[in-house]
């Protein structure tokens, strides 16, 4: 209370300035007290970060005060003349002009007109590729099916199972967060109090629901905590145990303060994680400078700047610094006038929300995709990838569609209208090196019903089922459709493969018929539509020598680039061999376009040391 008493001090002494200066000492005062006595429950209530010019909200409040300075000077002048004409003394007038002016001009620093290419540099130094298959993969038993709204819905579920808790207790859902805990992709979802009779009449929170995101129809589980393990510091809780009021007497008052998540620890304890960060551009442009954790028991804080944070914190960087940058750099990077007076030249911006993945690398990333900034186009044009432990970003140069134009089309897929599904938020997801919108199938009571995976490069190619693993198997099937899907198979990494089949199978589902087949010594099981081959593969037994391309992703089941069983020898007509030639020479020509510019792109990442170790070598050669 000590500090918000000097603050509350501190604005009411600098608040009387004009009156100072015009000598009304008595008035001065007087007014300091008053205004003191006001002001510092409004501070010790609001608890004001000081992170912002003129320390924020006690700036404005001395502001203000400025403002009813010269008024107080106008009635003591006039109060002994009632009948004179009012009377107005411009030592405190002045004083007020001068002052508020100064407050109010310093404000143009902000202004995106004198300052674009900040704003647009906020992103920081962006890496720049081109969408192939060296992108991270996202292992199909990760994909991220449960959204926030979903998991929420499911806590919710979960917490009324919970008896007379909820009674005290309610989720504290923008505390939530995506996370991998002990080898699981969860979300986290604490719980805090529900009033203040709550925290008052309780010995602290009793833990927290987590979500499974890789299977939304498994239960949520509510994780019941020991008394000496309740959390006492919690964002709703009150006085000295309220979390940003604790951070403020520790140290952090001049820090600003967001996204305030409960993430799990590799030990499995849980902390709350909060994102330090400053404003760069006066009040605006805030940059993360690190995270702060803090023991939701004891009340211990530990900061961690910006490339020392733990592995455990999955969701340092808010999300809505990753679209505020985008949306900055799609706008302002030709500069001001192009932006918001004429020209309106190449601006783009961030479609939809980012979404947190994790990469093959163990990294977690949020994903914004990009479009232009007409309403009425449903192209992708890119989309970027930030490392939400460093804030770095990576842009993709990726044609393709937009999430709405994705949901559109899986909206109007037979087989969901048939079942009266929508679709849920897309998530980019690297399948087989190909960029594809993995959407969640709702019902109409919001439940989770299936799976549709997109090919945003050609949203008419798609794979639906119950789950995530029927319908990668269904887009596997729908891929290699032969002369029909260039860019996305020269996207792949495609491997050939000679060998006796030992297993072979086909499944007829829903009318499609899916071949499966084992080779000897090679520990895949190898699938594909009987289209790939259709006068081959229905034929081909075990002990047939087969040559095969597939993509190679590296798990059990890999889906076929193209089939020939070399122990059967059928003849075709001249026409059939033609067209056969003439689609795998267009296959071929842009399989060396797509080589040439994905050279280039690496070319182009090459260090200086790199590059000059390669043309000695070239030297020494000659």
């Amino acid at each position: 209370m000590a500090s918000f008493t000097l603050l509350a001090l501190v604005v009411s002494v600098l608040g009387v300035l004009p009156l100072l200066a015009a000598k009304r000492l008595q008035a001065a005062g007087v007014m300091a007290s008053v205004a003191f006595v006001a002001i510092l429950p409004m501070l010790a209530l609001a608890v004001p970060s000081l992170v912002w010019p003129w320390w924020g909200m006690p700036g404005i409040l001395v502001v203000l005060l400025w403002v009813i300075c010269p008024v107080i000077d106008i009635l003591i002048s006039n109060s002994d003349q009632p009948d004179e004409p009012i009377k107005i003394r411009t030592a405190p007038l002045y004083m007020t002009a001068v002052l508020v002016s100064v407050m109010v001009l310093s404000g143009f620093r902000g202004c995106t007109a004198f300052t674009a290419g900040e704003y647009a540099n906020l992103i920081g130094d962006v890496d720049e590729k081109v969408w192939n298959q060296d992108i991270q993969p996202k292992d199909p038993r990760h994909i991220r099916m449960a959204s926030l709204e979903n998991a929420i819905a499911l806590a919710e579920q979960q917490l009324g199972k919970g008896g007379a808790i909820g009674s005290q207790f309610q989720l504290l859902k923008s505390g939530a967060t995506a996370q991998f805990v002990n080898g699981k992709f969860v979300t986290v979802v604490p719980l805090d109090y529900a009033s203040f009779s709550a925290w008052s009449s309780s010995k602290g929170v009793p833990g927290y629901v987590v979500v499974d995101n890789e299977d939304p129809r498994a239960e949520a589980s509510l994780v019941m905590l020991p008394d000496e393990k309740k959390f006492v510091y919690t964002p709703s809780a009150y006085w000295g145990y309220n979390l940003e009021r604790h951070l403020w007497w520790n140290g952090f008052a001049t820090k600003g303060l967001d996204d305030f998540t409960l993430e799990i620890d590799d030990s499995g304890k849980p902390w709350w994680t909060v994102t330090v960060f400053e404003p760069t551009i006066y009040c605006w442009g805030e940059k993360m400078t690190g995270v702060v954790a803090v023991d939701p028991v004891s009340g211990v804080t530990e900061f961690y700047p910006v490339g020392k944070i733990p592995d455990w914190v999955d969701s340092a960087m808010p999300r809505k610094f990753a679209k505020s940058y985008v949306d900055f750099r799609g706008k302002y990077s030709l500069g001001w006038i192009n932006a918001d007076i004429w020209g309106h030249k190449d601006l783009t911006k961030a479609d939809g929300y980012p979404l947190l993945v994790f990469g093959s690398d163990g990294v977690p990333y949020f994903v914004v995709s990009v479009t232009s900034v007409n309403d009425k186009d449903a192209s992708q044009v890119g989309l970027y990838y930030f490392n939400t432990r460093t804030g770095k970003a990576t842009y993709y140069k990726a044609s393709g569609s937009t999430e709405s134009a994705v949901v559109n089309a899986v909206n109007k897929n037979e087989q969901v209208q048939f079942k009266h599904l929508h679709g849920s938020v897309p998530q980019i997801y690297n399948i087989y090196g190909t960029m594809c919108s993995v959407v969640p199938l709702l019902n109409e009571s919001h439940l989770f019903q299936g799976v549709a995976i997109v090919d945003v490069a050609n949203i008419q190619v798609m794979g639906i089922g119950k789950d995530q693993f029927e319908a990668l198997r269904a887009f596997q099937k729908a891929l290699p459709v032969s002369g029909r899907q260039v860019a996305p198979e020269l996207s792949r990494k495609v491997e050939t493969l000679e060998g006796k089949v030992s297993r072979v199978a086909v499944i007829n589902q829903n009318g499609d018929a899916t071949f499966y087949m084992v080779l000897e010594s090679v520990p895949h099981l190898f699938t594909c539509g009987i289209s790939l081959c259709p006068e081959k593969l229905p034929v081909t037994e075990v002990g047939d020598t087969v040559r095969i391309e597939y993509y190679g992703s590296g798990e059990r089941i890999e889906p076929l680039h193209a089939f020939d069983n070399t122990s059967l020898k059928i003849e075709g007509t001249d026409s059939e061999k033609e067209v056969r030639e003439a689609g795998a020479d267009v296959l071929d020509k842009a399989a060396v376009v797509q080589e040439k510019a994905t050279t280039r792109t690496k070319v182009g990442e090459l260090s200086d040391e790199e590059v000059q170790t390669i043309l000695s070598k070239r030297n020494a050669g000659k």
